[in-house]
């Protein structure tokens, strides 16, 4: 049995937009009556970059990081410092040599393999806002998450040979 982990590392960019449910006053002036908490709502659209990567107990080096994005909306309530996101986020990991299977490392060399395992999610994160900055805002962000996978796919080429002492076949197979 081949047991592993895939973890990623993301980096994410995003800018804010504060003006939704903003009233016309001032947050220092609020009107008599209204919500002093509904003009610090944030949507941030978001865009990143992950590295994933595919580790396990053996023949780590059939395995190699895959870069790939991660997008979507960011909402902050900056009076308690909480902020919630919604994610699509991609995974995965790129793997090549010879094995029995087309998208994890087993032993065996039925296939000749160079193929990229993209794992799609949607990820709703909890996070704990820490913030700096007066004109630009800066933050750092630490939380749990819920994640929904919604897509595994391998892509790729594979080959394959057969040979019987008389004749001598090599296939080529798509992977898709």
């Amino acid at each position: 049995s081949v047991s592993g982990t895939n973890g990623a590392a993301e980096l994410t960019f995003g800018f804010g937009y504060s003006g939704l449910l903003k009233s016309k006053k001032s947050a220092s002036n609020p009107e008599p009556g209204s919500d002093s908490a509904s003009h610090l709502l944030t949507v941030t659209p978001k865009l990143g970059i992950a590295v994933t990567a595919n580790a396990g107990s053996d023949n780590n080096n059939m395995y190699s990081n895959a870069t790939s994005f991660s997008t979507g909306l960011s909402f902050m309530i900056e009076t308690f410092f909480l902020q919630s996101e919604l994610l699509y986020e991609r995974k995965g990991y790129e793997i090549k040599g010879e094995s029995n299977s087309l998208f994890k490392y087993t032993p065996g060399s039925n296939y000749s393999i160079d193929n990229r395992v993209n794992l799609d999610y949607i990820t709703i994160p909890l996070l704990l806002n820490v913030g700096f900055g007066q004109k630009f805002h800066v933050y750092f962000n630490t939380g749990i998450y819920a994640a929904m996978q919604m897509n595994a796919r391998c892509t790729g080429t594979a080959y394959s040979s057969y040979s019987n002492g008389i004749t001598y076949q090599e296939y080529k197979k798509t992977v898709y």
